[in-house]
């Protein structure tokens, strides 16, 4: 190893840039599997750590385990955190309600962190929400209309998959809305592609065209009217 993988690993048996041969045999303890940096990095976010994949590859792969499926329409926002937490922290604060305690109750079950969603689940008591995209009241939106109509959830909310903590991705005012709906050819996908947070359009402009016309889009007049949006 070099210094800046023994710096990595918490040892202290290379430095400079350089790969050489390291002893260990005098009790040096390394990282097993798990710790491997190659593991770490394979199953982490692109701009963090992500304990939870870490634990899904544990459960299923080497416990054999069979963990429920998220639910494609659960609200996963995580409460603010605090800047300097670790990414254990971070997802331990991770509130839910009776659906995430599925996975919960296998997944860092004895967190004191994870009370709340313990108590939720054998309460029924809701768990306090932390809405992260909240849209002024008198702005009408319907999540339904944008899906049915091939508007991905990733157009408005981002790359989700890639955040440790969900943030809002645009500024949702009332010109980022307008110029969708002005030019709503250039957001629309498949409707098997929804919830897809990867898919790409080989060629977006000829499928939007005919997703619109296919999807029976109303004319553009219709979709920024003021009407559309405030009720």
């Amino acid at each position: 190893m070099n210094g800046e993988l023994s710096s990595f690993y918490g040892l202290n048996l290379a430095s400079g840039t350089e790969f050489q041969q390291v002893d260990i045999s005098g009790g040096v303890r390394v990282p097993g599997v798990l710790g491997h940096g190659s593991y770490l990095a394979a199953h982490a976010l692109a701009d963090n750590s992500s304990p939870v994949q870490r634990a899904f590859v544990v459960r299923e792969r080497l416990l054999c385990n069979d963990l429920p499926e998220v639910p494609t329409n659960l609200d996963t926002n995580l409460k603010p955190q605090a800047p300097d937490a670790t990414s254990r922290e971070r997802y331990q604060t991770h509130s839910s309600n009776a659906v995430c305690y599925n996975c919960h109750q296998l997944i860092w079950k004895d967190s004191p962190m994870l009370e709340p969603v313990r108590s939720s689940y054998k309460t029924g008591e809701p768990i306090h929400w932390v809405k992260v995209h909240d849209l002024p009241d008198f702005a009408y939106f319907n999540h339904s209309i944008h899906v049915a109509k091939g508007v991905g959830c990733a157009e408005c909310h981002g790359r989700v998959d890639k955040m440790s903590l969900m943030r809002s991705e645009h500024v949702l005012q009332m010109r980022w809305c307008l110029d969708c709906h002005r030019n709503p050819e250039e957001h629309l996908r498949p409707k098997d592609q929804i919830f897809s947070m990867t898919w790409k359009a080989e060629d977006q402009a000829a499928l939007g065209a005919q997703l619109a016309k296919e999807y029976h889009l109303r004319g553009t007049a219709d979709l920024t009217s003021c009407n559309t949006c405030h009720r």
